[in-house]
């Protein structure tokens, strides 16, 4: 359970680097026309984050206590390497960009306009992450053997869902609501979709490998 609350702080962090960016984006558009092009790589690349990379995060904290079993060494260890995958853009924009580049990018891309709506929303987004994931990962791991295979990859979505729902009601009502209801569900379809592909590839590649131990 503190191995399952640390990661969902990382969780969050990467939740509150997107949110920064939209509203980074946003400050941007106010003072001179963004492309298109620029405005759908962000949002896709935010939708990518909150709804294939994080639940992923999430999924793969629960396999691998299922897998490995629950020992404190074999947890604790796993965790790091889960917060390692979460750190790997941080340390590519820190030390594989040119320093110049880099502190152009520090000085101009940052949010300058949160206003108190926003960081009370960042408040609730942190609330749903510190509680819900922790109870996700534990119901995930109980309930494995209870409920079927698929159970893990059912319920790995739901922080992220939730926390899309929150943004959306904070800035928009009931209607939000709706809204973050709908790319909920867009959100998990694409989810289920690219765990069916990565799940095709290694069957794929399994099967190749024993295709070349038969030869053999």
């Amino acid at each position: 359970m503190i191995c399952a609350q640390v990661v969902s702080f990382a969780v969050f962090s990467e939740m509150r680097d997107a949110m920064l960016c939209e509203i980074a984006l946003r400050d941007i558009s106010q003072k001179r026309q963004v492309p298109r092009g620029w405005r759908f790589a962000v949002g896709g690349l935010s939708f990518a984050r909150y709804y294939v990379f994080l639940p992923y995060v999430v999924y793969s904290v629960m396999a691998l206590v299922l897998s490995d079993g629950g020992r404190v060494r074999d947890v604790c260890l796993n965790t790091v390497a889960v917060l390692f995958l979460l750190e790997v853009d941080n340390l590519a924009f820190l030390h594989g960009l040119a320093e110049r580049v880099r502190m152009e990018a520090e000085e101009n891309a940052g949010a300058r306009q949160v206003t108190d709506d926003e960081l009370r929303t960042m408040d609730a987004v942190k609330i749903v992450c510190v509680v819900l994931i922790p109870c996700v990962v534990l119901v995930g791991i109980l309930g494995h053997n209870l409920a079927n295979d698929f159970f893990v990859e059912i319920i790995a979505p739901l922080p992220s869902i939730f926390a899309v729902l929150v943004q959306r009601v904070r800035a928009n009502g009931l209607k939000g609501a709706c809204g973050g209801l709908g790319w909920g569900i867009v959100g998990n379809v694409v989810f289920w979709l690219w765990w069916f592909a990565v799940s095709t590839l290694v069957i794929y590649q399994a099967q190749g490998a024993r295709g070349v131990e038969d030869e053999g």
